[in-house]
């Protein structure tokens, strides 16, 4: 059955000091093949947010029961 047990749940909390993003979904318990191009968004993600917000962010990425990432942009 496709996708019957994904999931994707998604927060965004803003306070004055900093924005809070945290993203979790399901990973899918067959590997998903990826074209010529796959496999170097999050390096990406990770030089733009150094070069836009360095010393202000901290991202976090866990892969162990579900895909989590974790971004924090502070003010200072």
């Amino acid at each position: 059955e496709k996708g019957g047990e994904s999931f994707v749940n998604i927060s965004l909390k803003s306070s004055g000091e900093s924005i809070d993003f945290l993203v979790e979904n399901s990973i899918p318990q067959e590997q998903l093949t990826k074209d010529k191009h796959g496999g170097i968004g999050l390096k990406n993600v990770q030089k733009r947010l150094n070069i836009l917000y360095p010393d202000k962010h901290k991202l976090t990425i866990d892969k162990e029961n579900t895909f989590k990432v974790y971004l924090q942009v502070t003010r200072s």
